[in-house]
Order: C-alpha cells, then sequence, then structure tokens
C-alpha cells in the first residue's frame, strides 16, 4: 500500500526559515495563512483530495475521530474533513473519541499543534498532522503549516494540546 510521510519536525524546521512574505493561497507552495473558516475548509478540501488521489476506490468508509474536547479549530476541521469526504464521493463520519475502532475500513485522526516564534513576535504557526490508519497501523501521513495571527491563537490552542515554544541559539 503506498504510503505519504511527511516529517513534521522538517517542516516545523523549515517553517521557521522562511521569510516574512506574504503567504499564498491554501494548496499553493509557500507560506498558507488560516484566516477564517473557509480557510480551514479549504485545508480540508486538500486534504481530502490527496487521500481520493491516493486510496482510489480503495476505501469504501471512513470514520474520522473526533476530538473529546479542544480548540475550536480541532472540533470544525473534523466536521469539514467529514464534508470533503464525502464530496469526494466516501462514506464518511464522525468517530466518538471513547468509541472503538473498526466500524469503518478506513481511520482518520488529527492533532494541531500551536508553535511560537520568539524572534517574530506577531508570528504563530499551527502544525496540523492527519493520519490514515487501517486496522491500527499507519498508511498515509500529512503534515501542513499554517500562520495564524497571534490574536487568533486560542483559537487553536487548548490546554490538552501541546504548546511549542522554538528556541533560537
Amino acid at each position: 500500500m503506498r504510503s505519504i510521510v511527511l516529517i513534521a519536525a522538517a517542516a516545523a524546521a523549515l517553517a521557521g526559515c522562511m521569510p516574512d512574505d506574504p503567504p499564498g493561497p491554501l494548496g499553493q507552495p509557500g507560506v498558507q495563512r488560516l484566516n477564517s473558516a473557509s480557510d480551514w475548509q479549504a485545508a480540508a478540501r486538500v486534504t481530502a483530495q490527496e487521500i481520493r488521489t491516493t486510496f482510489g476506490d480503495r476505501m469504501r468508509s471512513i470514520s474520522v475521530r473526533s476530538p473529546e474536547t479542544g480548540p475550536a479549530f480541532d472540533v470544525g476541521y473534523a466536521d469539514l474533513l467529514v464534508t470533503e469526504l464525502v464530496r469526494a464521493g466516501y462514506a464518511a463520519r464522525i468517530m466518538a473519541p471513547q468509541e472503538r475502532a473498526g466500524v469503518a475500513d478506513y481511520e482518520i485522526t488529527f492533532h494541531s499543534e500551536t508553535v511560537r516564534h520568539p524572534t517574530r513576535s506577531s508570528r504563530r504557526e499551527v502544525l496540523v498532522t492527519t493520519v490514515v490508519s487501517q486496522r491500527g497501523y499507519d498508511v498515509s501521513r500529512r503534515s501542513d503549516v499554517f500562520v495564524i495571527a497571534d490574536a487568533d491563537t486560542p483559537t487553536y490552542h487548548a490546554p490538552r494540546g501541546r504548546y511549542v515554544p522554538v528556541q533560537t541559539r
């Protein structure tokens, strides 16, 4: 089975080295911003399209594990991802956090981490990693880095998540 592996640490490191150029649109190379729920939907659409390209018709049903608690982004992104998967032709549903796996052919989980760069006081980033698994094994991973406004941090960060300050030397 073909697997897409993106190394989150490398993505985060490269993002910290990027210039402060204006961000590009979602799905395009360069720094991407998450300014609104429509940007969340665009990110979910890109992920669903990649899943469709990677797996085609091999996937019949997909469960997206919903976070038990968390920031608004995590809850909203789970819902938008299911919507985009259905639009891509899959039978998809939200899976409750306490629900046992095995109902669907594949399970999708994701998590987001907020990263703050101390040398750029107004620059915060969110690393979103999406994992497709089958019978407990990861078969595909995707990590994306997005720039967010400092004031939007609570939308992406919650006490249950990890806040990762980046140290410079």
